[in-house]
């Protein structure tokens, strides 16, 4: 009976494996688990030379080493500022007299939005969108905030105005501004947006071309609304309105106390005029149109003979146009 072969034992074969030198099968000797013990010591050399010339580098040449690299190696993605020179203050006081269809309320809109932003406080009025009106301007209109120990910042709605009881409560520094446009296109923006048919029993398109009684145009919707409204706006008496010298000096009154009479028909650049003015970023003053009608309920008033007729009516606010696009 064949001899059933022994199986070898772990431990011998464990120190076989483990033993640093054992011969093949033809004799060769190899090594076996040991790792090549020269070149760990070569490793361990280097890094201990590493480590001490680190420790002896000097700190500012690390710095320029980072700084090469920064600027090199891994250059920046942010851009340069727009105007590196530029050391203005944004300007946060600011009183925007708030015109009728003049796309004011576009413009309402930026101050409304940059105002929120930065935690400023808005002159409200108690109810509705008027502060006054026809009323001029007064602080008795408005809340007083300084019994909390805040100030007014920005002046938006619509009111009269009144300059020097504005400043009253104003900061020093506090800018105005206000925006103006084409009488004719204004007065046939507020025949349809107050439907004034109504009031004068007229419709737009024969304005001027039946006889009226004497004053018949100067009547004003609500005692707000009508004729020459730009400048009724704006403050000026409605009675001097046929005084050529008093609407003359009015306008130059109202050029001398505004910082910037922006232009409806030029509102590119009199956005960036007012990005300067107030020295704010460009997303600041980007502008969304509110309150515009569409194009085709408007009229064309230029391309008939209705254009000379109104602006004879409102001959007293051509004046205030000719004068802001000017200057």
């Amino acid at each position: 009976m064949e001899k059933q072969k022994r199986k070898p034992r772990w431990s011998k074969l464990r120190r076989k494996i483990t033993h640093p030198l054992h011969k093949g099968s033809e004799g060769n000797v190899h090594k076996v688990g040991v790792p090549n013990r020269s070149f760990s010591l070569v490793s361990v050399i280097f890094c201990a030379a590493f480590v001490v010339y680190v420790i002896q580098y000097d700190e500012t040449d690390i710095h320029s080493v980072r700084r090469i690299l920064s600027e090199d190696t891994f250059p920046s993605t942010e851009e340069p500022p727009e105007n590196p020179t530029n050391s203005c203050t944004p300007r946060h006081n600011i009183v925007f007299l708030k015109t009728h269809k003049c796309a004011s309320s576009s413009i309402q809109n930026i101050f409304n939005r940059y105002g929120y932003r930065h935690g400023l406080t808005f002159v409200l009025p108690a109810k509705g969108s008027y502060i006054g009106h026809p009323e001029p301007f007064n602080w008795s209109m408005v809340p007083d905030v300084r019994k909390f120990g805040l100030h007014y910042n920005i002046l938006t709605h619509h009111c009269r105005l009144n300059y020097d009881e504005m400043r009253r409560n104003l900061p020093d520094n506090v800018v105005f501004i206000t925006i103006v446009r084409n009488p004719v296109e204004l007065y046939e923006s507020l025949f349809s947006f107050y439907s004034l048919h109504r009031f004068y029993k007229e419709r737009f398109d024969t304005l001027g071309k039946h006889q009226k009684p004497p004053g018949f145009y100067e009547k004003r919707m609500g005692g707000k609304i009508g004729f020459n409204q730009m400048l009724f706006d704006l403050g000026m008496d409605d009675k001097a309105f046929g005084n050529t010298s008093a609407v003359m000096d009015y306008v130059r009154f109202i050029d001398s106390v505004f910082d910037l009479v922006m232009v409806r028909e030029r509102m590119d650049e009199s956005l960036v005029l007012l990005k300067e003015l107030l020295c704010w970023d460009i997303d600041d003053v980007i502008i969304f149109h509110l309150n515009a009608r569409n194009e085709r309920f408007k009229r064309k008033t230029k391309q008939n003979d209705l254009y000379p007729k109104t602006c004879e009516i409102q001959k007293v606010a051509m004046s205030l146009l000719k004068f802001s696009t000017a200057t």
